[in-house]
């Protein structure tokens, strides 16, 4: 711990850390400690540090509990806090990708969004286009509705996932590739729509 506040006090003076106290009874307790270092700061020039430490003991073993029962789970567990960052996964999610995403870095939860607009958003939209709008008098509008609102879904939640490490270093960050897969699968049902739209309404016989 002092090597850690040397290092931070040389670094800018502010200290950000979990660390074990050992009692004298042979027990032990770990802490969490924010804080700063004034080097010089006094009018002596003397150093000064000064902070809060908080007790997370229970909050660390209910932790540790926690991650030995979703190291037991047969699937692949993630744990996200709440500013969307990966906090934990379990060893199946590191069989399954090679590694385990856990990190400080905020992710937004695409496939939630994914769930919502490919999924129910656009099974609304077809609902109303079938049973209130009645568009299945125009043959291939309702296609065409399902097209387009699965490219735009598609297109809409790529802007938010990481880059595709396969794409030209030129296109990363501009472009990815779903949403070029996309781009064909809306031109197409705009197609289907603006022909079904130009033609008269079929009749049930």
């Amino acid at each position: 711990m002092l090597i850690y506040i040397t290092r931070q006090s040389l670094l800018g003076g502010r200290l950000d850390l979990d660390h074990r106290v050992v009692l004298p009874g042979g027990g032990e307790r770990w802490l969490h400690t924010r804080g700063s270092v004034d080097i010089g700061g006094d009018a002596d020039g003397s150093t000064r540090m000064r902070g809060v430490s908080f007790d997370i003991s229970d909050r660390r073993e209910a932790r540790e509990r926690l991650a030995q029962v979703m190291e037991s789970a047969p699937v692949g567990l993630l744990i996200i806090d709440s500013l969307g960052r990966i906090a934990l996964c379990n060893a199946q999610i590191e069989r399954t990708y090679g590694f385990c995403p856990a990190g400080n870095e905020p992710r937004h939860p695409s496939q939630l969004y994914e769930a919502g607009l490919e999924g129910i958003v656009l099974f609304v939209v077809l609902w109303l286009a079938v049973w209130k709008w009645k568009l299945l008098t125009k043959p291939g509008y309702v296609m065409g509705l399902f097209l387009v609102g699965y490219g735009l879904s598609r297109a809409a939640i790529e802007t938010v996932r990481e880059p595709d490490s396969h794409m030209p270093e030129a296109l990363q960050g501009v472009i990815t590739m779903g949403m070029l897969l996309s781009i064909p699968m809306i031109l197409v049902g705009a197609w289907l729509i603006w022909r079904a739209r130009s033609r008269p309404p079929v009749t049930a016989a």
